[in-house]
């Protein structure tokens, strides 16, 4: 049937066009991406297609159909949506590689606009991160530190700054990212703030048990305070997580021992099955 409204339409053709790109039919995959009439739906085809370029193999086709992106994101007129757009294909262009041209791309995000441009910033640092430059990615964490801090509404800060912690945990990283849990707004008390920063946590103690810091990781659960039913379930699967890093570290015992200290039996279920699937993979 006949698709309505532009919305439903951009999206649509996006999807074909990333179908398109992925499996291989590149010209065609941009001749749809030519027929979406709004600039932020294009710019986000056009920056599928050139994900699937570069997963391909393709670097020199996925740069040229990024700048392609690039361009048609900056004819986009609302600035929220113009960061929406530069800080997917900032990311992009960090994932390819292109690190220097990712932080080009980041400063033409609305020098206002915090939130979007700490974001591109965090997925700039993760993709220096995994390509070994460490002192390059502890750049980038700290301008974004900076950028996140300025952001004025609480919970969009928090927000920001869960990614930035979450990704240096991942980086390995662990004492920056505690820091910057530290930096969460405590004044700001409500339901979203205590979801953010136990979030945090969650993916600083799974960060921590994969690297085989168990002791540590299992402090990290203990500073997890939220709400009493979102606590016991966020506390449930980190604790299950861990369980399973110590299970594929062959401590069987001791990934037992960590499933025992989830308070409801029904969640030790999965904790459980994680351990086995975990001992699944090392047989």
């Amino acid at each position: 049937g006949k698709i309505d409204g532009a919305l439903g339409r951009a999206g649509a053709l996006r999807a074909i066009a990333a179908v398109q790109a992925k499996a291989g039919d590149i010209d065609e995959a941009l001749r749809t991406a030519g027929k979406i009439d709004g600039a932020l739906g294009r710019a986000g085809a056009l920056r599928a297609i050139a994900a699937a370029q570069a997963e391909a193999g393709d670097k020199a086709g996925a740069r040229a159909t990024i700048t392609k992106a690039l361009q048609t994101a900056e004819k986009i007129d609302e600035s929220t949506f113009r960061a929406m757009a530069l800080n997917d294909i900032a990311a992009a262009q960090a994932k390819a590689g292109d690190i220097d041209e990712a932080l080009r791309t980041e400063g033409k995000i609305d020098g206002t606009l915090f939130f979007g441009r700490a974001e591109a910033l965090s997925a700039i640092a993760v993709a220096q991160a995994e390509a070994g430059d460490k002192a390059g990615a502890r750049a980038t964490i700290t301008k974004a530190l900076q950028t996140a801090e300025k952001i004025d509404v609480p919970f969009g800060r928090d927000s920001a700054l869960r990614a930035i912690a979450a990704m240096q945990a991942k980086a390995g990283d662990i004492a920056g990212a505690l820091r910057t849990v530290e930096k969460f707004d405590e004044a700001f008390e409500g339901l979203g703030a205590s979801s953010e920063r136990s979030g945090a946590l969650r993916t600083i103690a799974v960060a921590q048990a994969e690297a085989g810091d168990i002791i540590e990781a299992l402090q990290t659960v203990e500073k997890i305070n939220e709400a009493h039913w979102l606590r016991s379930a966020r506390r449930a699967s980190t604790l299950s997580a861990i369980a399973a890093a110590q299970a594929e570290a062959g401590d069987i015992a001791e990934a037992l021992q960590t499933a025992g200290k989830i308070d409801e039996a029904s969640d030790r279920v999965w904790a459980l099955s994680d351990i086995a699937a975990a001992l699944a993979k090392t047989e």
